[in-house]
């Protein structure tokens, strides 16, 4: 049996550490022309992001990645796993 494994890609990616006031920082993050819109709820853990293509939520500690335009939760355990800083 072969083994596979992923092509390296680079991503831009930001941690949502929870908080209100960082949630304002991944606003500004997210391109102007990305459908993707953000919505936190006071006391909340998590972070709504609608987009087009169907809302998800973030989980406090989840990354929000940009690829290909488009953006993308990735849980912080996911994210550990699949990448690492290139820089």
């Amino acid at each position: 049996m072969r083994k596979y494994r992923k092509k390296p890609e680079f991503v831009e990616a930001v941690q949502w550490d929870g908080t209100e006031d960082h949630a304002d920082n991944i606003a500004d993050f997210i391109p102007a022309e990305s459908d993707a819109m953000l919505t936190t709820h006071k006391g909340s853990e998590f972070l709504d992001i609608k987009r087009a293509s169907g809302d998800v939520a973030i989980r406090k500690g989840g990354w929000i990645i940009l690829k290909g335009g488009d953006v993308f939760p990735v849980s912080q355990g996911m994210f550990e796993a699949t990448y690492e800083l290139a820089e």
